[in-house]
């Protein structure tokens, strides 16, 4: 170690390693590990497992609660994107954040630049979690394709039962995660669950089976080039109500992103018009573009309701109360609409198989979706999920005998890039990333030397927070990444007397 290393009132191991320059660590209880550190690092106040690792320049990290990471950062270390009290630009170090509630106008990561995508070099944005990003959204896509197909042909059998085939797929999740949840002891259980948050999962519920069910009966009134364009809707109002209740915080890349998205979805609708499939009724245009718009909204509810309920609890808690809920409100509304409908359904193994296809692939549909919404958001999954009618219509090419265009796959390839531009930059989102029941646990482990130090970062990863979409910042390549289960101690003072060491120190 070249300079002074001061460990001072820890409680657990502490390890400084290859330190030039001052390292300091004041009032931390838990395990500490600082390694191949250039420049002053300092950490203070902290309660639980904190690595800073390769950081060339000066390190901060303060009054943080639970795992902190600062990784290949040349320059200034700076914390952003925290739900909690961050100051920056100290006049003596640069690279600290401390007393301020939200992301500061300015958030660098060392050489990279977050207001745009051009600091960002290839290998830096498509990096393997972008690709599982964008690979488990067309998953979804594939899923909702399937549910369409099965429709279709539901629908060539005369068969018209839309509440009947949702209330299938609210009673799979009924039985297995609402079950799941009611075999639990303690304070997880379904009655302590209901009677935390009864009234927000019962207007999840019923948003849920609305949309669905009024999505289905535009299709009475419009056509179906007013149902793709207004369905887009969900998007703004998804955005409008992160910024709101989830405290999400764009960029003008993620609304430039977006604006490339619906810009594949015109081309789309597009292709659809040149190929003379304007489908749909006519009778009250006006009456079904609103029950679209109705269903966007209600969608953009119950995703932000999944969302908070994913990265603030779990995605079993979630999947259970849709089950409940869900099946609840659609097992009313199938008993008073669509008795007779499901009664005059003539049975066959044709029709049966039908009816499975379809609650098997909405039931992997919601079981699937929370795991892309918590490693993204709600917004991302919508933006991916715009690929779903032209998965549709490359199967209608082949089942159904549509006419292929070409603009079909100048739309996939538009949505797509539309897609990887908005994950490609990490939002603020005051939500966690991981629920305080993650199987995963911060975990401290030594760090280990230069060669085996980019592996190593990407096995001690454990749950954090502060950005909603960690695209780029899950294998540290982008900066800090916070734990917010362990309590606070507000001692601003505290750590500005060591911010004031460490200053004196560095003269």
């Amino acid at each position: 170690m070249e300079g002074p290393g001061v460990l001072s009132e820890m409680e657990g191991p502490g390890v400084l390693s290859e330190v030039e320059g001052p390292g300091v660590l004041s009032e931390v209880e838990g395990p500490v590990v600082l390694s191949e550190v250039e420049g002053p690092g300092v950490l203070s106040e902290v309660e639980g497992p904190v690595v800073l690792s390769e950081v060339e320049g000066p390190g901060v990290l303060s009054e943080v609660e639970g795992t902190g990471v600062l990784s290949e950062v040349e320059g200034p270390g700076v914390l952003s994107e925290v739900e909690g009290p961050v100051v920056r630009d100290h006049p003596a170090l640069p690279g600290v954040l401390s007393e301020m509630e939200g992301p500061p106008e300015q958030k660098l990561f060392g050489k990279f630049s977050l207001r745009g995508l051009r600091s960002y070099k290839m290998k830096e944005i498509f990096t393997w979690r972008l690709l599982k990003t964008v690979a488990m959204g067309q998953v979804l896509s594939l899923l909702i394709c399937g549910t369409a197909v099965s429709c279709q042909y539901l629908a060539d059998a005369g068969v018209d039962t839309p509440m009947f085939q949702s209330f299938l797929n609210y009673g799979l999740l009924l039985l297995v995660y609402t079950s799941a949840l009611s075999a639990r002891r303690g304070e997880k259980n379904l009655w302590q669950v209901l009677r935390a948050n009864w009234w927000k999962y019962l207007v999840m519920g019923l948003s849920d089976v609305e949309a669905n069910y009024t999505v289905v009966k535009a299709y009475q009134f419009t056509t179906l080039t007013s149902i793709q364009l207004l369905d887009c809707f969900v998007i703004p109002v998804l955005m409008l109500l992160s910024w709101f209740l989830l405290k999400t915080r764009y960029r003008v890349v993620h609304f430039v992103a977006v604006g490339v998205c619906l810009l594949g979805v015109g081309a789309m609708v597009g292709a659809d018009i040149l190929a003379g499939r304007d489908q749909g009724s006519t009778q009250s245009v006006l009456l079904g573009d609103a029950l679209v718009l109705l269903s966007a909204a209600l969608y953009a509810v119950s995703n932000v309701c999944q969302e908070d309920t994913v990265k603030r609890l779990s995605r079993e808690q979630f999947l259970g109360m849709m089950g409940l809920f869900g099946t609840v409100f659609s097992g009313i509304q199938l008993a008073v609409l669509e008795t007779q409908a499901v009664a005059s359904v003539q049975w066959d193994l044709h029709i049966i198989l039908l009816f499975a296809l379809y609650a098997l692939c909405m039931f992997a549909l919601y079981s699937f979706m929370p795991v892309v919404v918590k490693m993204t958001s709600a917004t991302a999954v919508n933006l991916s999920l715009l690929t779903a009618d032209l998965f549709s219509l490359f199967c209608g090419v082949f089942l159904f005998h549509y006419n292929f265009s070409a603009l079909y796959v100048v739309s996939f390839v538009v949505i797509i890039v539309g897609f990887v531009m908005f994950n490609a930059v990490p939002t603020y989102s005051a939500l966690p990333e991981g629920g305080p029941d993650d199987e995963e646990a911060p975990e401290v482990q030594e760090v280990p030397g230069p060669e085996r130090a980019r592996d190593h970062r990407r096995r001690r990863a454990g749950p954090r927070t502060g950005c909603c979409n960690t695209t780029l910042c899950s294998d540290g390549t982008l900066g800090m990444m916070l734990h917010k289960h362990a309590p606070l101690h507000q001692k601003p003072k505290a750590a500005l007397g060591v911010f004031t060491a460490l200053q004196q120190e560095c003269i």
